[in-house]
């Protein structure tokens, strides 16, 4: 059998005895009785009391506390009066010391008016230095000839180095410098073009390429103290020397340039602005 659905009538007499049924389980609240009595504070409030801080005494202990430890918010009035010392002008002397200039500018050596550019080089490079040039670049050959070498190879021939053999080394290395050829080998070339009458008088182009093969600064089996210790000696050789040769002025300009190198370096640097751009400063 199929329920019909309740009318409008009969829904809100649906509704109403709902709403009775709950009013009804309801109960009343219990109104509200005033005892009469007062509030007596008791000990335990009045030592509270005794914890509580005046404004004044707050602020007091807040400044004492933020420096005891050490905080880095001064307070208001210390905050003002600091930004108001910065913003006033303050005249520092703060000059330079300027140490007094003691030594005797010049040359320290007694240099003749008629001496020649390679005496005066001798004094930078002298025969202790050449000599061990020499002796360094002696054994650097002994190791390359030691090795399986071809059969028409340059280094077969190879000769002690002497000094003065060396000397002329420096002289040559010197002058191309000065005179600018596409290799070395062109400085040795015969045609007329780059036909140069000094090198081939000098030194032949074979020995030339054995000593420049076999140049070495440091002697290989010494201990390695810092990056420089293939140059290191032959730097503080000359740097002792021209201490000894010369005394700088008073005021004295220092420049620095970077020299063009590609290779495999550990303290190359690179300047795009410069036109090397890849090098080693000095």
């Amino acid at each position: 059998m199929m329920s019909r659905p309740l009318t409008a009538d009969e829904l809100q007499a649906e509704v109403d005895a709902i709403m009775n049924e709950l009013s009804d389980e309801e109960t009343p609240e219990e109104p509200f009785q005033d005892s009469g009595s007062s509030y007596h504070p008791s000990c335990e409030s009045d030592s509270s009391d005794e914890n509580v801080v005046s404004g004044e005494d707050y602020e007091h202990s807040d400044v004492s506390d933020s420096r005891e430890n050490g905080s880095r918010n001064p307070p208001a009035n210390e905050r003002l009066a600091t930004t108001e010392d910065i913003s006033c002008w303050t005249e520092i002397n703060d000059q330079p010391k300027i140490h007094d200039f003691t030594g005797i500018e010049g040359i320290k050596v007694n240099i003749p008016a008629d001496s020649s550019a390679c005496e005066v080089f001798r004094l930078l490079f002298d025969d202790t230095l050449i000599g061990k040039l020499c002796d360094w670049a002696n054994l650097r050959a002994m190791e390359i000839v030691g090795n399986v070498l071809q059969k028409h190879s340059t280094m077969n021939r190879w000769k002690p180095l002497s000094s003065e053999e060396f000397r002329r080394f420096i002289g040559l290395c010197i002058l191309m410098g000065q005179i600018k050829m596409p290799s070395i080998k062109h400085y040795w070339n015969t045609k007329p073009l780059y036909a140069h009458p000094v090198f081939g008088r000098v030194m032949s182009r074979n020995r030339f390429e054995q000593i420049l093969r076999c140049l070495c600064f440091y002697k290989r089996d010494d201990e390695r103290t810092s990056r420089l210790h293939k140059i290191e000696q032959v730097v503080n050789h000359v740097r002792e020397n021209i201490q000894k040769v010369y005394y700088p002025g008073k005021d004295t300009s220092l420049d620095e340039a970077l020299i063009l190198w590609r290779g495999r370096l550990l303290f190359r640097q690179y300047i795009p602005n410069k036109s090397a751009k890849y090098g080693i400063k000095l």
